[in-house]
């Protein structure tokens, strides 16, 4: 129990660090440079955007989103209706909150012309997208690279430097290889 407290008491002293590790870099590509005390609440932020789908999804099942998010199994006594009414609420707040956060960093006029309703809803497409966004980057592309590693691909990456014009023709031609690589089941 004491080696627990002690976990506990690192990870909240940490939380601020461990937040910026983990967002930091969707809090600069959305937000830009912040100060240090900004930098903690948009990641804050942006990780309640992360978990968007689970706020949703309680709004469902309330029982299973409190145990999937937070980890901690409810007991029988409190009723899924009134935690879902606190699901609906995070599931409404968040995007709003993105919203906000997003209308006060706005740098065009046009961002700053539009109404404050607007601005507001505007979150719930952005929270959409980074919810999304930490799909990919957590969930599929770990799996994709399981697969492949199971099946015994390897994935290369190699940096290309074109010409404007010379766009298409390279993508067709690649399209082709690839597809040419598929059908015949080469493997590089």
């Amino acid at each position: 129990m004491v080696v627990l407290q002690a976990i506990a008491t690192v990870l909240t002293r940490s939380l601020g660090k461990i937040f910026s590790a983990l967002f930091g870099w969707a809090v600069t590509a959305l937000f830009g440079y912040t100060s240090k005390k900004e930098r903690v609440f948009y990641s804050a932020l942006v990780a309640a955007a992360a978990a968007w789908p689970l706020l949703a999804l309680g709004t469902l099942a309330p029982k299973v989103a409190a145990l999937v998010l937070a980890f901690v199994p409810l007991t029988k006594s409190v009723s899924s209706s009134a935690i879902r009414v606190v699901w609906v609420v995070l599931a409404l707040a968040v995007p709003i909150l993105v919203g906000t956060a997003f209308s006060k960093r706005a740098a065009s006029a046009a961002a700053r012309s539009e109404s404050r309703f607007v601005r507001l809803l505007r979150g719930f497409p952005i929270t959409l997208a980074i919810a999304g966004s930490f799909l990919v980057v957590l969930v599929i592309t770990p799996l994709r690279k399981l697969s492949a590693l199971a099946k015994g691909l390897i994935e290369d990456h190699v940096p290309l430097i074109l010409k404007l014009d010379a766009y298409h023709d390279v993508a067709d031609r690649t399209t082709v290889t690839a597809m040419i690589m598929v059908g015949t089941g080469a493997r590089s």
